[in-house]
C-alpha cells in the first residue's frame, strides 16, 4: 500500500515545566533570571529541560527472559488455552474478566472431574453493570468447581490469567470468549518463570480472599492497582530509538506525557489505535485529543484495518515488550485490578514485533476527528458490536 507521506504540521509543544505544575516550596528571593529557550531535540521539537518526575527505582522493571511463548489472536485460536488446562496434572487457577467460550468452559469441568484442583475467579459486572459471566459462574458451581466473583476491592478485575500446576502461567490481552479467538487482535504470553508464577498466584490467593496484595520490589509484571502506571511510564522512558504503541485507548495524561516527551527526545513513535471501535462516549473525547495531540507531535497515528483492536502492546527499541491487561487510562491503573508484563526474550519480542509490522503495514493513517464532534463520526469498517466496550 502506498505510504503515508503527509507530515504533521511542524508546531513545538508549549513549555511544562514544572512538571507537575506546582510552585516551588522555597521561592528564591532573588530576581528571577531569564528564562533561557528550551533546547531543540533530534526532532526539532523544544525539549522539556525539567527533570522528569522521579520514577521508583522499583518501577525500572526487568524484562523476563527465557521460556515465553507468545500466543497471537485470532491465528492461534483457541486450542493453545485449551492444551494448557488439558495438560494439568494437580492445579488451575483462572481469573478471568469474561469467560463463556463453551470448549474452554469444557476442558476446565473436564479437568475438575479429573480431580484437578481447579479455582476459576470471575469478574461479577463490567463497568456499565452487565453481568457476562453469571451463565459460566452457574455452570461450574453446578460441577462443583469452586468459584467465586473478583474481590470488591476494585471497580473492575480486568485481568486475564491461568496458572496451570505452578509451573506455567498465562497472562493475556484476550478474554475466554469466542469473539477474542476469532475477530480481534489479542496477545497472550505463556512464561515459566517460578518467581513470576508465584507472584501470580499470591495475587490470586490474595483476591481470592479479598486481602490486599503488594508486587515485589522490581518485578517484571505490572499491577494496577499498584505499579502499572509507574512501570507502564519507567518503559515508555527507557526507550532510545523507536516505541511502537498497539493499543484502542489513551485516557491517560500521565502516560500521554511519557510518550511526548520519548518524540521529544527523538525516539520513533508509531501509535496503532482502533479509531472509534469500542470507544465510550466518557472515553472517546480523551482518546480522540489524546491522538491529535500525539500527531502534533510528529507521532505517527495510523487506524488497525484487518481487525478490531483489543490488544494492549508497547515495544521499545525492538528489544523489548509490555503486553498486559490494562488500557492506557486512569481507570486501568487506578481502580481495577490488572496485569502485564515486561518481556525481553529475544523470540518473544520478534514475533510480537513482526505481527505489529504486519498490522502496520495493513493499517492506514488516521486522522482523529475533533471530539467535540465525534459523535458526527461515522466508522463503518467493521459491523457495529456493542458488547465489545473497551473497559
Amino acid at each position: 500500500m502506498p505510504q503515508d507521506t503527509r507530515g504533521p504540521p511542524d508546531q513545538s509543544p508549549p513549555d511544562r515545566s514544572p512538571p507537575d505544575g506546582s510552585p516551588p516550596q522555597n521561592p528564591p528571593t532573588e530576581p528571577a533570571a531569564a528564562k533561557t529557550p528550551a533546547p531543540l531535540g533530534t526532532n526539532g521539537l523544544a525539549t522539556n529541560s525539567a527533570a522528569a518526575p522521579a520514577i521508583p527505582a522499583e518501577a525500572h522493571a526487568p524484562g523476563l527472559s527465557g521460556g515465553i511463548r507468545v500466543l497471537v489472536q485470532p491465528e492461534d485460536g483457541p486450542h493453545p488455552v485449551i492444551g494448557l488446562i488439558a495438560a494439568a496434572r494437580h492445579s488451575i487457577l483462572i481469573k478471568q474478566f469474561s469467560f463463556d467460550h463453551p470448549e474452554v468452559l469444557d476442558a476446565v469441568i473436564a479437568a475438575h472431574r479429573n480431580g484437578r484442583d481447579v479455582r476459576v475467579m470471575l469478574n461479577p459486572h463490567r463497568s456499565s453493570g452487565d453481568r457476562a459471566n453469571d451463565a459460566t459462574e452457574a455452570a461450574l458451581r453446578a460441577e462443583g468447581v469452586a468459584v467465586a466473583w473478583s474481590s470488591p476491592r476494585f471497580a473492575v478485575t480486568h485481568e486475564k490469567s491461568t496458572v496451570i500446576d505452578d509451573t506455567h502461567a498465562l497472562i493475556a490481552t484476550f478474554n475466554l470468549s469466542e469473539k477474542y479467538f476469532s475477530l480481534t487482535r489479542d496477545y497472550g504470553l505463556v512464561v515459566q518463570d517460578r518467581a513470576a508464577i508465584a507472584e501470580i498466584r499470591a495475587c490470586f490467593e490474595a483476591d481470592w480472599n479479598h486481602v490486599p496484595f503488594h508486587p515485589p520490589p522490581g518485578s517484571s509484571l505490572l499491577w494496577s492497582t499498584a505499579n502499572a502506571r509507574h512501570v507502564m511510564s519507567a518503559f515508555i522512558d527507557s526507550a532510545e530509538r523507536s516505541l511502537d504503541i498497539q493499543h484502542p485507548k489513551f485516557v491517560d495524561a500521565t502516560i500521554l506525557d511519557r510518550i511526548a516527551d520519548a518524540r521529544e527526545r527523538g525516539v520513533k513513535v508509531r501509535v496503532l489505535c482502533g479509531g472509534r471501535h469500542g470507544i465510550s462516549e466518557w472515553d472517546v473525547l480523551d482518546t480522540f485529543a489524546a491522538l491529535r495531540i500525539l500527531y502534533r507531535l510528529n507521532v505517527r497515528v495510523h487506524k488497525q484495518k484487518n481487525m478490531r483492536l483489543h490488544a494492549k502492546l508497547l515495544i521499545a527499541d525492538d528489544e523489548r515488550a509490555l503486553v498486559g491487561s490494562m488500557n492506557i487510562d486512569r481507570s486501568a491503573f487506578d481502580l481495577r485490578r490488572e496485569l502485564g508484563l515486561i518481556v525481553s526474550d529475544p523470540a518473544a519480542v520478534k514475533r510480537l514485533r513482526g505481527v505489529f509490522a504486519d498490522d502496520w503495514e495493513e493499517s492506514h493513517h488516521y486522522d482523529a476527528p475533533d471530539p467535540l464532534v465525534a459523535h458526527t463520526q461515522t466508522e463503518d469498517d467493521f459491523p457495529p458490536d456493542p458488547d465489545l466496550m473497551h473497559e
